[in-house]
């Protein structure tokens, strides 16, 4: 097994940095442009909010993600130190919500959140969040396309 990790400050800038590492890191491994794409957009959104929810955007703080790849699978994990994950936002996160379910025609019923959450558990294959009172762990996996095809095919 392959790993890595990368700790930030606690500055949004540092999503973008961590998103391009993870693309190049992933693109490096051989992994398809999709399969690229939906772990990095999942690693941005994931640190995007333990730094604007967990730290409110304080600065001084960190956000390590660990990546690892194993020949059938990449496991994201990344923490915090930040307030944890509100209860109804780990439910949506574990369990699913209805926030695409909204009118295109009409602005106002556009949500104001939990998309991120959305996609993360919509993308990635296994989703677990956790805390012990002074560390978030969201661990996120994605099952790569040619062990899917095995399972499956």
């Amino acid at each position: 097994m392959n790993w890595i990790r990368l700790t930030i400050p606690s500055e949004l800038e540092g999503a973008t940095l961590v998103g391009q590492s993870v693309h190049a890191i992933c693109h490096h491994l051989g992994l398809d442009e999709t399969t690229v794409f939906q772990i990095e957009l999942c690693v941005v959104e994931s640190v995007t909010n333990a730094i604007r929810h967990g730290y409110k955007l304080a600065t001084g703080n960190e956000v390590t993600v660990n990546l690892s790849v194993s020949g059938s699978s990449v496991e994201v994990e990344v923490s915090d130190d930040g307030e944890p994950m509100p209860l109804d936002s780990r439910a949506a996160l574990c369990e699913g919500s209805d926030v695409f379910n909204f009118d295109e025609t009409d602005l106002d019923s556009v949500p104001e959140g939990g998309m991120g959450l959305q996609i993360i558990r919509s993308t990635m294959d296994h989703v677990e969040y956790s805390t012990d009172g002074r560390t978030n762990r969201l661990r996120m996996t994605k099952i790569l396309p040619k062990a899917e095809e095995a399972l499956h095919g």
